[in-house]
């Protein structure tokens, strides 16, 4: 029986009078590939945002591993192993890949306060770090300043940093946001050379790469839930490309006639 790596049961928001999520239910086994799909103003993000703890639900709880983290603030939910990369790249600009990794490596590691120490008492962390580096290709740049290399590598930085969180669950929203159409390919290497036991939760538009990634999909439509499944029967369904794309749905899929 696969382990539950993250639940979610009943989970809503209200803005004001607008439902943004409304009584979603969502499981992740250990090890999982979903994709989260649905169109501008679904509740994707807000989703992403209440399993984080960056926003708080109205209603529903959240399991970690089976441990209830409904009140959890982020980084507490951090600590535990539930990590999110953001849409917007948030860097720092002036330092190099390596020093970036290296923070979080020490965030990770609760050394952050005692960065100055010296450099041979540190240096598992900094051999640490530079594997994560190496592991995302990156070891030629690793020196170089975030602001002097291509956005599709300060992409792939930026799961370099959750990875050195050690993540268990990893929540991606939009990590080919941005990306020129050329280095997309280096973020999905990337991304399928991620340790097979973390969970992972992918919001993304871009269906090949939802094709490519994903064993599972979710589709969300105004809040809530339509369904879950292979990538193949979520994107042969008429009814899900119908309510979820209207009359686009085949083409944003890549799909033809012959396919319905």
């Amino acid at each position: 029986m696969s382990v539950v790596a993250l639940a979610a049961k009943g989970l809503t928001k209200r803005f004001g009078g607008l439902i943004v999520n409304h009584n979603i239910d969502l499981v992740l086994a250990r090890g999982a590939r979903r994709a989260l799909i649905g169109p501008n103003g679904a509740g994707k993000t807000t989703l992403v945002g209440l399993l984080s703890g960056a926003i708080r639900a109205n209603a529903g709880t959240i399991a970690l591993f089976g441990d209830d983290i409904t009140r959890d603030n982020p980084a507490r939910r951090v600590k535990r192993g539930l990590v999110r990369t953001f849409q917007v790249s948030n860097l720092f600009m002036q330092l190099s890949i390596l020093e970036n990794i290296f923070l979080a490596v020490s965030e990770q590691a609760g050394v952050t306060r005692d960065l100055w120490r010296p450099t041979a008492k540190r240096g598992a962390l900094i051999e640490c770090a530079d594997a994560i580096v190496e592991g995302l290709g990156l070891g030629s740049d690793r020196h170089r300043r975030i602001a002097e290399i291509a956005y599709g590598r300060q992409r792939l930085v930026e799961i370099g940093i959750a990875l050195a969180l050690q993540p268990k669950v990893l929540l991606l929203d939009e990590p080919a946001a941005g990306i020129p159409t050329g280095d997309v390919g280096i973020l999905l290497r990337a991304m399928e050379a991620l340790p097979p036991d973390i969970a992972i939760l992918l919001i993304e538009h871009d269906m090949q790469i939802v094709r490519r990634f994903a064993t599972e999909v979710t589709v969300m439509v105004q809040g809530r839930v339509l369904a879950t499944g292979a990538p193949a029967d979520i994107m042969t369904s008429a009814e899900i490309r119908s309510v979820y794309l209207g009359a686009a749905g085949q083409a944003r899929f890549g799909l033809t006639a012959d396919h319905a």
